[in-house]
């Protein structure tokens, strides 16, 4: 009798939990009132590495080291199964049926005060041979001009461009509170102008220490992520888009 009792207030104590509020699928006006209130800013370029971008004529800026700004080289593992995938930090998963690797420029810009935070996405071309991180970037940073992906096709050499959103919402709903919203050129039609170049490519050892300087230009097309309130209609254009990078290997 004594663990009956204990089973039916663990049940009772799970169904209170259950009942905890957590937030909604976002409406079109909550989705874009998240969307305007961000406050598209230009920090100080006082870095090797920075992204520079017009975003429907707002001007953006990311230089590694200023406050609240960072921009480096992330290195992810992508995990398709049956038609869907998603992008995880570098692991394992069992439960997927394949594991590719890409590696991708990521610019952040924290607003402590507004409690969101805004990225800049470049992920680089999915090599399927997965080699190792230097031979990665042997094969990749090649100077030229690359396609942006986009919704009609899957071309192994194109250039996927995103830009998030992450609205923080910790302190009402807890750890898992945020709203998370990407627009991006998978998820729609390129045009011809629409490209990634690789401008520069330096490359220096010194020390058992390989640095690769890095400079390109690109613009695309930017639509809403599929799954969102307007599905994947035009979100709009990023235009004159710059990067310097160094990015470092061990021999």
């Amino acid at each position: 009798m004594k663990y009956t009792h204990i089973i039916v207030l663990l049940i009772a104590l799970i169904s209170v939990a259950c009942k905890k509020e957590r937030p909604a699928g976002l409406s079109i006006e909550r989705y874009f009132g998240i969307l305007d209130s961000v406050t598209y800013e230009c920090s100080p370029i006082n870095s090797l590495n920075h992204i520079t971008a017009s975003i429907n004529g707002n001007q953006v800026c990311y230089s590694d080291g200023s406050d609240g700004y960072y921009v480096s080289l992330k290195q992810l593992s992508y995990f398709t199964s049956e038609g869907t995938g998603t992008f995880v930090t570098q692991g394992s998963d069992s439960t997927h049926s394949m594991q590719e690797n890409t590696i991708s420029i990521m610019a952040y810009h924290d607003s402590p005060l507004e409690n969101y935070s805004d990225n800049l996405s470049i992920a680089f071309p999915i090599l399927k041979n997965n080699p190792d991180l230097k031979e990665k970037l042997e094969q990749l940073l090649v100077p030229g001009k690359y396609a942006i992906l986009g919704s009609e096709q899957a071309d192994s050499t194109a250039f996927n461009v995103s830009f998030f959103v992450i609205h923080d919402l910790r302190e009402k709903y807890g750890a898992s509170g945020y709203n998370y919203i990407e627009v991006a050129g998978r998820y729609g039609l390129q045009s011809d102008d629409s490209h990634f170049t690789i401008t520069k490519v330096d490359k220096s050892i010194h020390l058992g220490i390989t640095t690769y300087s890095v400079e390109a230009e690109f613009q695309c097309k930017l639509y809403h992520r599929t799954g969102s309130p307007v599905g994947n209609a035009f979100f709009g254009d990023l235009s004159n888009g710059k990067l310097a990078i160094q990015i470092s290997t061990f021999e």
